[in-house]
């Protein structure tokens, strides 16, 4: 009997150490989901306001039929369009003027909901119908096992096409 005692606490340390890498394993799969989920609502909300410009560029045929070059749009700042800061709200505008107009929104809604969030829009006129291609920008910060540096920014996207008819 004296050469067995000490036994059973060896049983338990051996089991301790064995319940305390499954509890470790856990915690990462959960730091894990925590991020992924994160990560889906980032792309759903750059799906939904990708979907939002897209209704106001098919509504406004007149300007994105026909538009004159690439726009990108970053805040409140529009390049590639006359911002003429003309509010459509409760007036009559000239399809330009809608344009700006929806972009500005667009871009204050792309800043405040994504991380650093900015958008462009290319569209080609040759050949007919015009497909105008919108891309969205954005940083997010990812855990360490994504292979970056835990809280390190990683550059993501969105791009979705609409077709002018």
């Amino acid at each position: 009997m004296r050469k067995e005692s000490g036994f059973s606490m060896l049983e338990v340390l051996v089991s301790m150490i064995i319940i305390m890498i499954g509890v470790l394993g856990i915690a990462g799969m959960q730091l894990l989901a925590i991020n992924n989920t994160e990560v889906a609502r980032y792309q759903s909300l750059a799906a939904l306001l990708a979907s939002s410009m897209a209704t106001g560029m098919q509504s406004n045929a007149a300007y994105w039929g026909t538009p004159s070059s690439s726009i990108g749009v970053t805040g409140t700042t529009i390049t590639g369009i006359a911002s003429g800061g003309t509010s459509c709200l409760n007036a009559v505008c000239t399809p330009t003027q809608l344009a700006a107009y929806d972009l500005t929104n667009w871009g204050q809604a792309l800043a405040s909901t994504l991380p650093n969030g900015s958008g462009t829009i290319a569209c080609t006129l040759i050949p007919a119908p015009t497909v105008c291609t919108l891309t969205l920008n954005w940083s997010e910060k990812t855990v360490a096992s994504l292979g970056t540096p835990a809280g390190s920014p990683v550059p993501m996207s969105y791009k979705t096409m609409v077709t002018m008819q």
